[in-house]
């Protein structure tokens, strides 16, 4: 009795121990599905979540968006790639060094100041010497006396229409008259001065006195020009037309200014109006010219040229 006893409580462990187990399976089976089903229902989507997602989806497709709109397509390269760079590293230097010649030529072709003067005028001779300057497209400066202002005024407007400049010399052109004292010497630039503004409306301050004012201008007489407000001007290049009368003129005239260029003078230029001057002013002109000589006209701010 007591083994049937134990063999059937023996069963019967065994019956409750697999419906322990098989209860136990029911359970997960229900579990799963109870998850499955939860997992899948719509309402268990967080859409703050999904939200959050697609932004940092759309971000990354802007950035890469952006990435391939800066990225720009490589060009092809070439069979002659090499080449090509070497040809465009030889075109730069080519330019700099064109750009270093033309540099070279312009500090090689200084452009020098040369003053042209003439005395005693105006005469007869000043139109076909305007004529001359206009065509060269040059300006000089005329001392002139009052007199001769008077005789051609006509003329004077137009000097002073195409840019010359109009100066003083005086009225009589006579040493003993003009020097004789500072008043003399005043008053004669007083009465030219007063000529000039008459016909041009220009009252000027370049003056030069008659043969010079060495040795004729005392101190005296300097100072008292000064304080009037006129500029004494001389020359340091003769061209000696009043004595030569042939090329002559050319040449020592071309000697002076080759002396002067050495010593880096500027040199200012004494002629008159004479025919010999008409017929060799272009020969001087051209000179200067080739020279790289820029003829200027004078004026009050001007370091003046004067004798010793």
């Amino acid at each position: 009795m007591r083994r049937m006893l134990e063999v059937l409580l023996e069963k019967r462990r065994k019956k409750l121990k697999k419906y322990k187990w098989l209860q136990r399976g029911r359970k997960l089976v229900f579990f799963l599905v109870f998850l499955l089903l939860f997992f899948c229902s719509p309402q268990f989507i967080d859409t703050e979540i999904m939200g959050s997602m697609e932004v940092g989806l759309s971000e990354e497709n802007r950035e890469k968006e952006s990435e391939t709109q800066v990225v720009e397509p490589e060009e092809p390269v070439s069979e002659n790639y090499e080449v090509e760079q070497e040809v465009k590293s030889e075109k730069v230097p080519e330019v700099n060094q064109e750009v270093n010649q033309v540099t070279n030529q312009e500090v090689n072709q200084e452009v020098k100041i040369a003053y042209l003067t003439f005395d005693d005028g105006p005469t007869g001779y000043l139109t076909n010497i305007l004529d001359i300057l206009a065509e060269y497209e040059v300006q000089a400066t005329f001392f002139m006396l009052e007199p001769q202002m008077r005789a051609h005024a006509d003329v004077l407007c137009r000097m002073n229409e195409e840019g010359h400049g109009l100066g003083l010399h005086g009225v009589t052109h006579n040493r003993e008259q003009f020097y004789a004292s500072q008043e003399s010497v005043l008053g004669e630039m007083n009465i030219a001065q007063a000529t000039l503004t008459e016909i041009t409306g220009v009252k000027t301050v370049l003056i030069r006195t008659p043969y010079g004012s060495r040795p004729y201008m005392k101190p005296a007489y300097r100072e008292a020009v000064e304080v009037a407000g006129y500029k004494l001007w001389d020359w340091n290049v003769d061209s000696k037309d009043w004595f030569y009368r042939d090329e002559r003129l050319v040449s020592h005239t071309f000697k002076q200014i080759d002396a002067l260029e050495k010593k880096k003078v500027t040199p200012v230029i004494l002629l008159h109006e004479r025919q010999e001057t008409v017929q060799f002013l272009p020969q001087i002109l051209e000179y200067l010219q080739s020279k790289n000589y820029v003829l200027k006209v004078p004026d009050a701010e001007t370091v003046s040229v004067q004798f010793n």
